[in-house]
């Protein structure tokens, strides 16, 4: 009774995993996402409960390949688990037999588990640059184009900078408490590597911004010039 009890215990801390492992998912799929706009998350702020939704996008895009691996998974750690008890219970085991097999749960359970988050971060890899592909094919269409109005500028590159966000042609790209990032999107230009996609990042600080207005535009426009 106690073997039995001390393997449900085994078996919920597995179960318990799901929850770091779908926040690992959505970690990296936003540190790799912001990763393609140059942008570290320690400079973005985000709330770590966010990662949770953002790990939907990641199931969502790459269930072909996380629904069936975790299934796989879990039926294997399952079974190994049911002949292990059913080769305890017919055989009487010694005690090395014993110690056997408790080191080889020791070191199987860990990686199973290693392995699981290594999944998980790699899929949410895949899936940010596959998010932002897509966006930069499709000219941002996710993102609002925005008027930011700033306090005054006194050298000629601030009062510069400062038309620009004025025009309307930056997209928001994410706002917080003390920074507001917008982006332009540069030209419709897709090369062969992911990283150098071309996008003009600005961050903007909130004590300096006077107003700010979303427009109903999710495209930087032909038209629209910096």
């Amino acid at each position: 009774m106690e073997n039995k009890n001390h393997q449900w215990i085994i078996d919920l801390a597995m179960l318990m995993a799901i929850l770091p492992m779908l926040y690992t998912a959505g970690w990296s799929f936003a540190y790799h996402y912001f990763e393609c706009f140059h942008i570290g998350l320690l400079a973005l702020n985000i709330p770590k409960e966010y990662f949770f939704l953002y790990s939907f996008w990641v199931v969502k895009g790459q269930w072909f390949i996380l629904i069936p691996v975790l299934v796989a998974l879990g039926v294997l750690y399952f079974l190994a688990i049911h002949f292990i008890r059913k080769y305890i219970q017919a055989n009487p085991l010694s005690d090395i037999k014993k110690h056997l097999i408790q080191a080889g749960s020791v070191i199987l359970v860990p990686a199973f588990v290693l392995l699981m988050f290594w999944l998980c971060y790699d899929l949410g890899d895949r899936e940010a640059k596959k998010a932002y592909q897509y966006q930069a094919e499709k000219d941002f269409p996710y993102y609002p184009r925005v008027k930011v109005w700033t306090t005054s500028e006194k050298s000629e590159s601030e009062k510069s900078e400062k038309e620009e966000w004025q025009n309307g042609c930056y997209c928001m790209l994410l706002i917080n408490s003390e920074k507001v990032f917008v982006f332009y999107p540069g030209e419709k230009k897709i090369p062969t590597r992911i990283d150098v996609i071309p996008t003009d990042v600005d961050v903007i600080p909130m004590g300096k911004i006077e107003a700010m207005k979303i427009l109903p535009q999710y495209k930087s426009g032909e038209n629209c010039k910096k």
